[in-house]
């Protein structure tokens, strides 16, 4: 169990340890050489110590001295073996990271706004972000290219029993909620009382023509509808879970009544005044609550089996725990190519 809890210490370590440099001149708790002599002071021990502790971590400080010693050896290891980042490199690690953040708010962020952003997802600034996500590479780079035949398919891939054992324990996260599929044909709201009237009489002219069998649901999408996105779907607007807040507040609780009081193919008797304007609204699909088998599908929305899921969760699983013993391997490895002198004589 400590062996677990030091190595958590030192993926932490290693991803945070650039924010914690030190200054000025204080008394030496330990010397590194594997290429170079690096000095760990007693003030960056207890200063990590205190980090560690404020975690919830439950370690002295000689075990975060130990951490803080592997930690250096690994980016001695790194630098000797050529695993280290180029400042050029760096930039462009964080430039991808920027374009990322881009693409998802779609415009280019400011530098206030990266800024920002950053520091609310990481607590640090870019520059410190940089670092950080250069050693976080590096450390994979490493640890994945001296230890690739840990990382086999073999070894990742769970068994049939693993798979089984994880469904059993674990049915409950894969229920679904009621839920239904709607498809709808709407005219938007206008704020003109004269306007909007003859919108939804025009709605109600087509589902009295759609009850009399006059006009297809397909075609009275494709006559009627204002939403672009459902008409180019038949008017498909997508899956309704009962229990979802979100789309409740968007759609309204006279339309979310309405949908979960029909059955698959019904359409309901009148036009809604809902939040997005005048419906008519026709359910695809209802389901109910149930947990699916393991080889059924997350959900009537998903393609993706609830087998496929745990088998993807538990190679993960099984990639973090190797991670974690080969970087164990490499610190023990480098340990013994260096000169290590521990000179802190503390007892906690």
């Amino acid at each position: 169990m400590k062996n677990k809890i030091l190595t958590a210490v030192l993926i932490i370590f290693l991803c945070a340890g650039t924010l914690y440099a030190a200054t000025g001149v204080a008394t030496p708790a330990a010397t590194v050489n594997l290429i170079k002599t690096t000095i760990i002071s007693t003030s960056e021990l207890e200063e990590k110590t205190a980090y560690y502790t404020n975690l919830g971590y439950t370690v002295t400080a000689l075990e975060v001295l130990q951490t803080m010693i592997n930690e250096e050896l690994l980016k001695q290891g790194m630098e000797r073996d050529g695993y280290l980042l180029t400042e050029e490199q760096k930039d462009q690690l964080l430039a991808a990271e920027r374009s990322s953040l881009d693409s998802q708010v779609g415009r280019a962020l400011t530098d206030e706004e990266f800024e920002s952003v950053v520091y609310s997802q990481t607590g640090m600034s870019s520059a410190q972000y940089r670092e950080y996500a250069a050693l976080s590479y590096s450390m994979q780079w490493y640890v994945t290219d001296t230890k690739g035949s840990m990382f086999s398919e073999e070894a990742l891939t769970p068994t049939d029993k693993e798979v089984e054992t994880y469904y059993r324990r674990n049915q409950g996260s894969f229920a679904n909620s009621e839920a239904v599929k709607v498809a709808m044909v709407v005219k938007e709201k206008t704020g003109d009382s004269s306007v909007d009237a003859g919108k939804l009489s025009e709605l109600r002219t087509a589902l009295s023509r759609i009850k009399a069998g006059t006009l297809t649901f397909e075609k009275a999408v494709n006559t009627y509808s204002e939403d672009s996105l459902s008409k180019a779907q038949n008017g498909v607007v997508g899956w309704l879970p009962i229990d979802n807040e979100s789309y409740l507040a968007l759609f309204g609780e006279d339309l979310y009544d309405a949908a979960f009081s029909l059955e698959d193919g019904e359409i309901y008797d009148t036009v809604l005044d809902s939040n997005i304007g005048y419906v008519i609204l026709k359910v695809v699909q209802h389901t109910y609550f149930n947990i699916p088998g393991l080889d059924d599908t997350l959900s009537p929305a998903q393609t993706k089996t609830v087998r496929e899921s745990i088998v993807e969760t538990l190679m993960q699983n099984k990639a973090n725990e190797i991670y974690s013993q080969a970087l164990e391997q490499i610190a023990a490895e480098l340990y013994a190519q260096a000169k290590v002198n521990i000179l802190y004589k503390g007892t906690n």
